[in-house]
């Protein structure tokens, strides 16, 4: 629907889909974080994993050093994003009604005022339009994600799970590093443990196995070969990985 509402707005965009189904802001935001450095510089970035529409949050547009604009809830979504594109430089609360589809829905701000607002912005309307400045100190930011590092242990977040079950960790290569760690591991979801390798590909593992590596973000991550990582370790907060 939000992409009907753009295509309305204005029909020649291009929209490139990145990812549908996030669970929870911290994974959308890595993802962003990611993500976009990938993308054209001049883009708007449209992301929506809000749940608390409908209340007191504010929309925003933030403008980046790099020139990319980002829309979405003020809720601490989009400022490692920014950060990945060299800094939000500006700010706007998307208040001018003018940019909202009417009706406005207390539950799909997606589609009734982030996506017109994406439409108006690759259209060239400017970010001062939308409403009132919003300091860039001001934005709602997620608190630091938890990584504690010693030889032959180390703690992290779990940041977000991908489609194939894989654990994606607030830890990061120079983590794994300090940690030390020999081939053989166990991984803790806090109630169980579990046998796992260390390895630089998902083949490293023994098929249905865990095996512990670098991803394509820098992150240390927990998979299984030819599995679900998610399905032995259910869905833990943090997990403990050992030699």
């Amino acid at each position: 629907m939000c992409r009907l509402v753009i295509a309305g707005i204005a029909p020649e965009v291009r929209i490139v889909d990145l990812v549908h189904g996030i669970r929870g802001v911290r994974a959308g935001a890595t993802l962003l974080r990611q993500s976009l450095p990938f993308a054209p510089t001049t883009a708007v970035h449209l992301a929506v994993v809000d749940p608390g529409v409908g209340t007191q949050r504010r929309a925003v547009v933030i403008q980046t050093n790099a020139g990319a604009l980002l829309v979405g809830p003020d809720n601490g979504l989009l400022p490692p994003a920014a950060d990945a594109l060299g800094g939000a430089v500006a700010a706007h609360e998307l208040t001018e009604e003018r940019y909202q589809l009417a009706p406005l829905s207390s539950t799909f701000h997606g589609r009734d005022v982030f996506a017109p607002a994406a439409a108006h912005l690759a259209l060239g309307v400017t970010p001062e339009a939308f409403g009132p400045a919003v300091d860039i100190g001001d934005l709602v930011r997620l608190r630091p994600a938890h990584v504690d590092v010693s030889t032959g242990k180390l703690t992290a977040d779990v940041l977000r799970v991908d489609w194939y079950g894989n654990l994606q960790l607030a830890a990061t290569d120079v983590d794994l590093a300090t940690a030390d760690f020999g081939d053989e591991l166990s991984v803790s979801n806090g109630a169980e443990s579990f046998d796992a390798r260390l390895g630089r590909t998902f083949a490293d593992g023994e098929p249905g196995a865990l095996v512990v590596y670098i991803d394509s973000g820098g992150h240390v991550a927990v998979a299984c070969n030819g599995s679900s990582a998610r399905e032995l370790l259910g869905d833990p907060a943090a997990v403990t990985i050992t030699s």
